[in-house]
This record gives structure tokens, C-alpha cells and sequence, in this order.
């Protein structure tokens, strides 16, 4: 809390502490054994996570080590899953457009065949952001 808050009486709430971990480390390392977040001087406040099969041992490590979700650690996950809404707390996610990637892809493939030569693209399509309650925002 900053000091001319509190000597208000105001309530602040801190900034968040945003844990960037490798991913062969997170399952193993997030509760305070070794080198991971646990183990930082302050540890983060919020997660993102790289994919759902990342999700599954993050959620499972948490859980091992009583941390929880959203009250302990913010928790985003990116590829948002069928399942994610019936997760408690239901997961906050960055959803990938499917849909638009496969017919996106498929007009591509069907351009290169028909001409083989013809220089590469870079396509950008946008993600949806799916705010539910591991983020702990207020919505």
C-alpha cells in the first residue's frame, strides 16, 4: 500500500507481479523448491500460461501447494479449451480464432498450389480475450 494512501485510510491495490517462467520448470518448481517463482525474492502474483497442456500441470501444481487461484495468483492462459468455462475458478483465456486459421489456411494452400512461386505471407488474425474469474479482475 502506498504510504499517502494509507494514511488515508485508502485501500490500493499493489501492482502485479507477473511470473515469466521456462516451461520445463513450472510444473516442478512453483512451489519454492530450486530455482522457480517460489523462490524469487517476491514471488509473482499472476501467471500466464502458454498452452492447455500447460494449463493442466500448472492447475495441478497450485493445487499440490495450496495456492490459490485468483486470491494467491492471477492466472491467464492462452488457447482457450471447450472445458476452461467449467474449471473453478472458471479460466481466463486468450482464445485463438480456429475457425478463421482454418479457412485462412486453406485459401493459402490452395493459392501456393496454383502458383507455386508466388512469394510467402505473414497473416495476423485476432485473438479473443475470454475474461472469466482466475484473472481476479473485477469485470
Amino acid at each position: 500500500m502506498r504510504a499517502d494512501a494509507r494514511d488515508s485510510g485508502q485501500q490500493v491495490r499493489q501492482p502485479r507481479r507477473v511470473g515469466a517462467l521456462v516451461a520445463a520448470r513450472l510444473g516442478g518448481d512453483i512451489g519454492g523448491e530450486g530455482e522457480g517463482a517460489q523462490a524469487m525474492p517476491e514471488p509473482p502474483t499472476a501467471l500466464f500460461v502458454a498452452n492447455n497442456h500447460m494449463t493442466i500441470g500448472v492447475m495441478r501444481a497450485l493445487n499440490q501447494r495450496g495456492v490459490r487461484v485468483p486470491e494467491d495468483l492471477a492466472l491467464t492462459v492462452f488457447d482457450d479449451f471447450e472445458w476452461a468455462s467449467i474449471f473453478r475458478p472458471r479460466l481466463t483465456a486468450i482464445a485463438q480464432p480456429i475457425e478463421e486459421i482454418a479457412t485462412c489456411s486453406m485459401r493459402l494452400l490452395a493459392e501456393r498450389i496454383e502458383d507455386p512461386d508466388r512469394p510467402p505471407r505473414t497473416v495476423r488474425l485476432k485473438p479473443r480475450f475470454m475474461h472469466r474469474d482466475s484473472c481476479g479482475c473485477v469485470r
